[in-house]
């Protein structure tokens, strides 16, 4: 599936996102920024 993230400046970033696949790795993977993926 598609998915776009829309940053605060208003520019957007898409990628294919595979079933199964989270948001957060479909997000590093794509380089959205300010992502970190670190855990808690």
């Amino acid at each position: 599936m598609k998915v776009t993230w829309k940053l605060a400046d208003g520019s957007e970033i898409s990628a294919d996102v595979a079933a199964g696949e989270t948001l957060k790795d479909a997000a590093l993977t794509a380089c959205v920024p300010h992502i970190t993926g670190d855990c808690g």
